[in-house]
């Protein structure tokens, strides 16, 4: 008799140490269980899935559905905003860089033309006495051509160009005071010309960037979406149950599919 009362309180702290066991795990899973008909713990069951977390450079995780197109549509307007909005820190980084340094090279090529602008006409009103007002781009170009305004216009007479013919008042007149001077002229406006081309060139650059950064947008959700696709996943699942014959039953059941 006192050898089955024994027998009796092991089984029943077995029964506890099972039952303890089995509301500690709800408990780590944040779950809670889902009670029989009778409202009892009995025939209750249980279960909560682990699945695989990716995890971007800032060591953040990234949240599955996140806006594919609101992404392209930032790296559009702005490169590197896609990749900020979709966590990857590290690239959207250097996009925005290379944004930054790009506005900067085309206002710094703009500014610099307008200053190179300035001097051949300051030079030319010094050395070739022309006034500079009001004139357009192609009569700096042909005081560049000719020492003098009667060279220039004798050049176009033979050529029958008379659209080109400038008339001879003190508006349109120059003579340059040396021939290097002229040249230096020459040197100084095709130098400016260069500099206006090259702020042309940073706007396709600009264009580059977007697309660079719109590609690379559409790499990480393809890439993120095929990982939601073939991501592990594991689940574990518990029931608690009272059988006629084995009395409290307690059973854990865990998969892992990948």
């Amino acid at each position: 008799m006192i050898k089955l009362e024994g027998r009796m309180q092991r089984i029943g702290r077995l029964k506890w140490m099972l039952l303890g066991g089995w509301l500690l795990v709800l408990w780590m899973g944040h779950l809670q269980p889902a009670p029989a008909a009778g409202g009892s713990l009995k025939n209750a069951q249980s279960a909560f899935t682990f699945h695989a977390v990716s995890l971007d450079e800032t060591g953040e995780a990234m949240t599955p559905q996140r806006s594919g197109a609101r992404a392209i549509l930032l790296s559009l307007i702005l490169p590197g905003a896609g990749e900020w909005s979709l966590g990857h820190r590290r690239m959207a980084k250097i996009f925005l860089g290379a944004e930054v340094a790009l506005w900067a090279g085309y206002f710094g090529s703009l500014a610099y033309a307008e200053v190179l602008r300035r001097d051949y006409q300051t030079f030319a009103a010094l050395h070739a006495g022309v006034n500079p007002a009001g004139k357009d781009d192609q009569y700096w170009i042909d005081i560049g051509n000719a020492n003098n305004i009667y060279d220039f216009n004798e050049k176009r007479l033979v050529q029958r160009n008379l659209d080109a013919v400038y008339m001879n008042t003190r508006e349109y007149y120059w003579q340059w005071d040396a021939e290097e001077n002229r040249y230096r002229y020459v040197d100084l406006r095709l130098k400016q010309h260069r500099w206006k081309r090259r702020a042309t060139f940073v706007i396709g650059g600009m264009i580059l960037n977007r697309i660079l950064s719109t590609v690379d947008v559409i790499r990480i959700i393809r890439k993120e979406k095929k990982e939601r696709e073939t991501g592990r996943r594991a689940m574990l699942f518990s029931s608690y149950f009272w059988h006629p014959a084995r009395g409290d039953v307690v059973q854990l059941h865990f998969t892992w599919t990948f």
